[in-house]
């Protein structure tokens, strides 16, 4: 019997490799949930100025469909600047924009695929870009590991909750900017985060109604339930030095930081977005997001479609990421922004 020719095993092979990728609800569920309101939330208000914004021409990507420069102006955090690259479609005409999310305290590589998504695949002329770049500071493991008495320990998750605050301002403020500009439609505005900057993401959409459609990829929500149960090292080793020094359990450590951090919740302002326009993507063996987490903020959103990768954290970024994936996700992502931003 002849052997078939390898390529015909192509289509095989890609699926294996795609980290069997399933779809765990292909469209919203329909729920007696709450409208989506417009009403601001008082927590993130801010007063609505244009941002007085550098403009400059970036290093050259030799694009053949966007011009690309760099965005800064001065954060509502004192001491710290807002940098996002600006892709800026050459074609004339009001594009679509999509906000994208650097992963915190990571590499590059994630924010700058998704960006590359949107600017480069199928001859794009329909989508400007805002990369932001990870220049202000989120993260307080460090400093939460030194803390000596629980009042420090307080105090510690108090900065951070207002770090996270402040971040959902100065995107705002960054779409403030967006709407300024004459090439920039500013009714078809979306939001992607990775990992944390999922987390970052939706709480940008639920805050801000002016961005219509959400892609949360591999991440999402309750902070209490991240640092309470996550397995990522960093995260791991800070919680076993607050729970041997005050001699807490992890169930009393969430109660902690769900009291101090609820104001900046995901899932408690989850039915403020719109599930019909949420793209979630998710990993069945997550270790880093626990999975108890993603599954409450899936069902607080109303059950958007989403996508599971039967992988760890890191191997369903390498799978969704790459040509190891056959690239599944970012068809769904490009296709996403495409429908929800028309």
């Amino acid at each position: 019997m002849k052997k078939p020719h390898p390529l015909f095993l192509l289509p095989t092979i890609l699926l294996f490799l795609s980290g069997c990728a399933a779809n765990v609800a292909p469209r919203a569920a329909p729920e007696n949930r709450a409208p989506v309101t417009n009403q601001e939330i008082p927590f993130f208000s801010y007063e609505h100025t244009t941002p007085n914004a550098d403009v400059t021409p970036s290093w050259s990507y030799e694009s053949k469909t966007h011009d690309v420069f760099t965005v800064s102006f001065d954060s509502v955090t004192a001491g710290e600047r807002i940098r996002a690259e600006y892709w800026k479609q050459k074609s004339p005409g009001k594009k679509k924009l999509v906000i994208v999310l650097p992963i915190i305290d990571s590499i590059r590589f994630v924010g700058e695929h998704y960006a590359h998504v949107l600017t480069a695949w199928n001859g794009n002329n329909e989508f400007n870009v805002l990369l932001v770049e990870d220049t202000k500071k989120i993260s307080y493991l460090p400093e939460l590991s030194r803390v000596k008495t629980k009042e420090q320990m307080f105090g510690v998750l108090a900065t951070a909750t207002e770090s996270i605050r402040q971040y959902v301002i100065d995107v705002r403020r960054l779409i403030d900017w967006a709407e300024t500009r004459h090439e920039i439609d500013s009714k078809k505005i979306g939001i992607i985060g990775g990992s944390v900057s999922a987390y970052l993401a939706s709480l940008v959409m639920a805050a801000d109604s002016r961005i219509i459609a959400g892609v949360f990829d591999k991440g999402g929500g309750s902070w209490q339930t991240f640092f309470a149960y996550s397995e990522e090292w960093e995260t791991m080793q800070t919680r076993n030095i607050i729970l041997k020094r005050f001699g807490l359990t992890q169930s009393k450590f969430e109660e902690i930081i769900q009291t101090i951090m609820r104001p900046v919740d995901p899932i408690r302002w989850a039915n403020r977005i719109c599930p019909e326009r949420v793209l979630l993507i998710s990993a069945r063996d997550d270790t880093w997001i626990p999975k108890e987490s993603t599954r409450r903020f899936w069902e607080a959103l109303g059950k958007p479609e989403r996508i599971e990768y039967f992988a760890s954290h890191k191997i369903a970024f390498a799978f969704s990421l790459t040509i190891l994936g056959g690239h599944y996700a970012d068809f769904k992502i490009y296709n996403h922004f495409k429908k929800n931003l028309d």
